[in-house]
């Protein structure tokens, strides 16, 4: 099976068809919206990909400054924000590697993002953390809000950090970075159980589904987290 980064990068076609049975019931949607006001707000945000979340709110800001490592999944974006192409300027860019903007905005957000930069460079973890921040702060303005969002596991009857790095990263975030954490679910509902197997297994690799409950039937759990810090 393909790991993240090969799936990212050489199968956004799966990943852009994967995602349109997640949070069936809109709960990113609702929670967001209640945590920030994006009305008329200049946004920037990381590790973009098919625009998935750039859905949720591009209709009510005024910019997108977009990043992602893979062009390939913004190829996907393109399509899936055809009528918002005007407000978003995409650049290429890692995590680690975001530039200080001359403009300074009013949203920093990510999704699913950040985890993959944490569990990539794990041998240097605190700096890391620190360089993720860095670069989530170092352009807003003053008044400015920072949205983070990460898994808190799949096919799981609680929410829990499914790695030790992913829990040290959120721990830091609440208890030393003073972020806000918000917990909702984000299921998944399937055309059926033999797609959910080999979906679930295609992304998250074999050894989630032979490890993990079985999965026993079209509908599976997942929690994610939500960390939100506003700078004043």
């Amino acid at each position: 099976m393909p790991s993240f980064n090969e799936i990212y990068k050489s199968h956004a076609d799966f990943y852009n068809d994967f995602i349109q049975y997640h949070d069936i019931e809109q709960n990113l949607s609702k929670k967001i919206h209640s945590l920030v006001d994006f009305k008329n707000k200049n946004v920037i945000e990381a590790g973009i990909g098919t625009g998935r979340l750039t859905k949720i709110y591009v209709d009510k800001v005024n910019s997108v400054t977009a990043f992602d490592l893979n062009s390939s999944m913004w190829d996907y974006g393109k399509k899936n924000l055809l009528n918002h192409l005007d407000k978003i300027n995409f650049n290429v860019s890692d995590n680690l590697s975001l530039p200080v903007l001359d403009k300074k905005h009013d949203i920093f957000l990510q999704g699913w993002s950040f985890g993959h930069s944490i569990i990539d460079n794990s041998d240097s973890l605190d700096s890391t953390i620190s360089k993720l921040i860095y670069n989530s702060q170092s352009s807003l303005n003053n008044t400015g809000a920072i949205i983070l969002i990460e898994t808190m596991g799949t096919n799981v009857d609680e929410a829990s950090p499914p790695l030790e790095k992913l829990a040290y990263f959120y721990d830091k975030l609440i208890n030393e970075l003073e972020f806000d954490q918000h917990i909702i679910e984000m299921n998944y509902n399937f055309p059926n159980k033999k797609i959910a197997k080999e979906m679930l297994g295609f992304f998250f690799g074999e050894d989630f589904v032979n490890n993990t409950k079985p999965i026993t039937s079209n509908f599976v759990p997942e929690f994610a987290g939500i960390w939100v810090k506003h700078l004043k």
